[in-house]
């Protein structure tokens, strides 16, 4: 999970910058294996960032959006606010799309402390959910390994507004389940000290 870890670490960096779209995507705005690029740049008009990665020994392509804060409250007044959307493409079928936001109207962020509740094979999605929140993301192979497995997907990022010692903080936890709704596996990555960051 390194490299696709790597790549989401470099879109939640994404920000001050816009692509034309001034409202993320919802869950119910797009389909897993059904939404295409042109479909996703119909409805959001050109992305800040294109690129393409390699994941399990496939091609993905990205897009990435950073949407106007203009006016818009941060979840801490020492915090800058953001609010990115990266969208992943596998054979040009939508494999993966995630939301990551430290603005307080739609805040990402999660309780990291409650990961180590949840284990692989016993925990249920369901009780993963309950335990933590909405999700701000839902991916499929070959972002994950298992080609009938589907991951649910949590992450936050912020940087404070300090002028001489900036700081940052980016979290991702994605938590694959199997078709009976148990999650196989849990992977979670953190950069950067939260505290710092809120000081």
């Amino acid at each position: 999970m390194k490299g696709l870890v790597t790549v989401i670490f470099f879109l939640l960096m994404l920000s001050g910058c816009t692509g034309i779209g001034t409202k993320p995507l919802g869950e119910n705005d797009v389909t897993l294996g059904v939404d295409t690029e042109q479909t996703i740049k119909e409805k959001l008009g050109k992305p800040y960032e294109k690129g393409v990665f390699v994941k399990n020994n496939q091609q993905v392509l990205t897009l990435a959006y950073a949407y106007p804060t203009t006016g818009k409250k941060a979840v801490s007044k020492n915090i800058s606010g953001t609010r990115n959307q990266g969208f992943y493409f596998y054979n040009d079928k939508l494999v993966g799309q995630d939301f990551v936001s430290s603005l307080a109207e739609d805040s990402t962020d999660f309780d990291e402390s409650k990961v180590p509740l949840i284990s692989e094979g016993q925990t249920s999605i369901l009780e993963a959910l309950d335990l933590l929140g909405k999700p701000s993301g839902e991916y499929q192979y070959p972002l994950i390994s298992n080609k009938s497995e589907k991951a649910k997907v949590y992450m936050y990022s912020q940087t404070n507004k300090a002028i001489f010692q900036p700081a940052s903080y980016q979290k991702v936890l994605i938590l694959s389940y199997n078709t009976n709704g148990i999650i196989t596996n849990v992977n979670f990555a953190e950069i950067g000290n939260k505290d710092l960051s809120e000081q």
